[in-house]
């Protein structure tokens, strides 16, 4: 149990695992529960889609970043209407393959947006910070340790979980890999299972740590929703992504999801407090009465998190522990 109010904006977020991604097949920005991904809850033609890369920024799931891989153009992306707004070309920077950005990932460990350019193969895959606000790349490293030497490192995406750890799919391979986010070193994990083709989209579900992987399975010419073990690398299918998986290929994908166990709290009968908003100055403290409450309990051990919502980026949502003994 938890103590606090969630402040979800997704209908789907609490109980489900709501996504966005861009459908290259049929132009158009969909949203849908990555965990029953034949329905979408959203699908909005666009006049021209060709994201192969985006993700959100923070916790703002209102707008999703993305960038056209034809003109280079970086894009806001309003998830209610579609409507995008350009924020400026994204040139991919000395040092970096030329080729597309075949994906970005939001670090929330360090506020920073990270994207991967691919070159023409036998070349490779680059590691970039990009500005998401202002579209001014930096170039990082060339991804290595993976791929193959006749046809090069094709990483098709990346995503980073809450701690900060960077994943990638690599596709001449079908392997998930750990990317060195200062070196760009990608030790092999493992295989992913399946052959993995054309566009691709990875993102982790913060809440619970989920790595998602919306792949297009060559071998059977389907696009199906996994999920990824991130100790052994196997995609293991949800189930296919559409109503025709056959005509659909998700790039871009965005898991609209909140981190840590404060992510969506419920009430706790057992506690109360005198006050539950209010402000402190930095090296100050504001005193707070927390009252437990055993009258309805019956004898046994009771355990919760009071959570604390913050304005700090890094971490919005502090958990507090505390235990209830009734004898």
């Amino acid at each position: 149990a938890r103590s606090g109010k969630s402040h979800a904006t997704h209908p789907l977020a609490a109980g489900g695992v709501t996504a966005y991604a861009s459908d290259l097949v049929n132009s158009s920005l969909v949203s849908f529960d990555a965990t029953s991904p034949s329905t979408f809850t959203l699908d909005i033609p666009q006049d021209s889609n060709s994201y192969l890369a985006g993700d959100f920024k923070g916790e703002d799931f209102s707008t999703l970043y993305a960038i056209d891989f034809l003109s280079f153009d970086l894009y806001k992306v309003d998830t209610t209407t579609g409507a995008r707004t350009l924020v400026y070309l994204a040139v991919p920077p000395p040092g970096a393959q030329t080729g597309s950005w075949n994906g970005m990932a939001w670090d929330r460990k360090t506020s920073t947006m990270y994207a991967v350019t691919l070159g023409g193969r036998p070349t490779g895959s680059s590691l970039v910070k990009i500005n998401p606000d202002t579209g001014d790349t930096e170039y990082v490293a060339e991804i290595t340790g993976v791929g193959d030497p006749s046809n090069g490192t094709a990483i098709i995406d990346i995503a980073v979980d809450a701690a900060g750890r960077m994943y990638g799919v690599e596709i001449v391979t079908d392997t998930l890999v750990a990317i060195d986010k200062e070196t760009g070193a990608a030790p092999t994990i493992g295989s992913l299972g399946c052959d993995a083709n054309y566009s691709e989209g990875l993102d982790f579900d913060d809440t619970t740590g989920t790595l998602y992987f919306s792949g297009y399975d060559n071998s059977v010419g389907l696009s199906t929703m996994y999920t990824i073990d991130t100790e052994t690398g196997l995609a293991t299918p949800i189930d296919t992504i559409g109503p025709d998986p056959s005509s659909t290929q998700f790039a871009a994908l965005g898991i609209a999801r909140l981190a840590g166990i404060c992510a969506y709290p419920d009430n706790v009968p057992w506690l109360s407090f005198d006050t539950t908003r209010g402000s402190t100055q930095p090296d100050a403290t504001t005193p707070i009465t927390v009252t437990f409450d055993a009258t309805t309990r019956s004898t046994g051990t009771y355990t919760a998190d009071i959570c604390v919502n913050n304005t700090a980026l890094s971490n919005p949502r502090l958990a507090v522990p505390v235990t209830l003994t009734v004898d």
